[in-house]
């Protein structure tokens, strides 16, 4: 048996290893070496890496986090999910800015409704025909802030010539779902003699029944002008948007207005005069607006006179108007016509 008691043997402190494993690559040879996993190291180096962990015990990278290998990518193959310094998820889009100005919109519109006092939830309703808002006030209770819907309804009398000691209805207009109503009345004298005892009356009615004929009641009437007015003779056709007018000697006074009847009758107007020329052989009056179709070389009056007149509905249900033009003794040819907008 060999005897190593007195045997000189040189060990170095490169060749103790007790309870030591070597990793290597059976293949290459190539040796794993034990790094920090956030250690940094060539691309060359094969390593078997490790990972700190707190006093708690749970792992916390350190160092550049970009780089660290414990990050996982979230990704749809689109678009990529990252974790924002405050620890929130964002999605990074092609049109993320985009996104990002809808959100700070929203944001802004938040902010400003939150800071506007007395405003809660906001809500529309929609009756089919009228919209209204609706919110709570400062205290909570719901109050209604009413969106007005204007119509302009079709003329309750399209322009039409009525006779001396002649009526005209209207047609009639339901207005049960309407809140409020402006009238707008255009009278024109046909003739130049004066009326006698009275001039035309327009009458605004209502009714107490939804349908029938005898519970029309008179809610409002206006009376017209008795006086004589003036015939004017034109001297040429004018053309539409014209806004000087030439005639012969006799003019309308300024302020006054005029009325321009064509054989179509649909297509005559009414016309404010701002000015009159009355050199002989060169006069004229100039009207506020231009015409809006071509008026012939007639001969037309002047006394015209406009009424607009405003009700609240809130207790009416139907409504029409009267033209009397039998309201004096002796009575002249007339031309009218009725508009109405309703809310």
């Amino acid at each position: 048996m060999p005897d190593y008691t007195n045997q000189d043997i040189e060990l170095t402190a490169s060749d103790i290893e007790i309870g030591a494993v070597e990793l290597k690559n059976a293949t290459t040879d190539d040796r794993a070496i034990l790094n920090a996993a956030n250690t940094a190291r060539t691309t060359s180096t094969v390593v078997l890496t490790t990972q700190n962990i707190d006093a708690s015990g749970k792992v916390k990278p350190s160092g550049d986090t970009v780089g660290n290998a414990p990050f996982t990518k979230i990704t749809d193959g689109t678009d990529t999910a990252l974790i924002t310094a405050g620890g929130s998820q964002n999605v990074l889009e092609d049109n993320s800015s985009d996104i990002k100005t809808s959100v700070q919109l929203i944001d802004d519109a938040v902010a400003a409704e939150a800071s506007a006092a007395g405003k809660g939830i906001q809500i529309i309703l929609d009756n089919g025909v009228n919209s209204t808002f609706a919110q709570c006030d400062g205290s909570g209770y719901l109050k209604t802030i009413s969106q007005a819907v204007k119509t302009i309804q079709t003329e309750l009398l399209a322009i039409t010539a009525v006779v001396a000691n002649a009526q005209q209805k209207s047609s009639e207009l339901d207005v049960s779902n309407i809140k409020n109503i402006t009238l707008f009345i255009d009278h024109a004298r046909d003739a130049a003699t004066a009326f006698v005892g009275a001039g035309t009356e327009y009458r605004v009615q209502t009714s107490e029944k939804a349908t029938g004929n005898d519970t029309w009641r008179t809610l409002y009437s206006v009376v017209c002008d008795i006086t004589a007015a003036s015939s004017i003779v034109m001297d040429t056709e004018e053309a539409a948007g014209s806004t000087r007018i030439e005639t012969g000697a006799t003019l309308p006074a300024v302020g006054g207005e005029v009325f321009f009847k064509n054989a179509t009758i649909a297509n005559s107007e009414w016309a404010k005069v701002i000015a009159i020329n009355a050199t002989g052989g060169a006069e004229y009056f100039d009207i506020l607006d231009g015409l809006t179709n071509a008026q012939a070389a007639i001969t037309l009056f002047n006394k015209s006179e406009h009424f607009v007149l405003s009700f609240s509905l809130n207790s009416i249900k139907r409504i029409r108007c009267i033209v009397n033009n039998a309201n004096g003794t002796t009575n002249q040819a007339i031309v009218s016509r009725i508009a109405c907008i309703t809310e």
